[in-house]
């Protein structure tokens, strides 16, 4: 009965280790979720401002050559209708 006791005793102990080591890593993983987490964050930000920055090239640039392209348009249709 005493090595059986012994027994469960030391079984206890791992037991007390492993959830030690697993409490670790959870706190590791927490750490690198909260990393993720502001990574991505950050990428949506950016994913925002290159789409703003994008938008506002685009329509600077239909404005000021919408006009030629038109006109360029034209001209190779003239040509190719020729």
């Amino acid at each position: 009965m005493e090595s059986r006791v012994a027994r469960l005793e030391s079984d206890i102990e791992y037991i007390k280790r492993d959830v030690s080591d697993i409490k670790s890593d959870i706190k590791s993983i927490d750490s690198r979720l909260a990393t993720i987490e502001t990574a991505i964050g950050s990428l949506k930000t950016t994913i925002k401002a290159s789409a703003v920055v994008i938008t506002v090239v685009f329509s600077f640039c239909a404005y000021i050559f919408g006009n030629y392209v038109a006109k360029i348009l034209d001209a190779l249709n003239g040509l190719v209708l020729k």
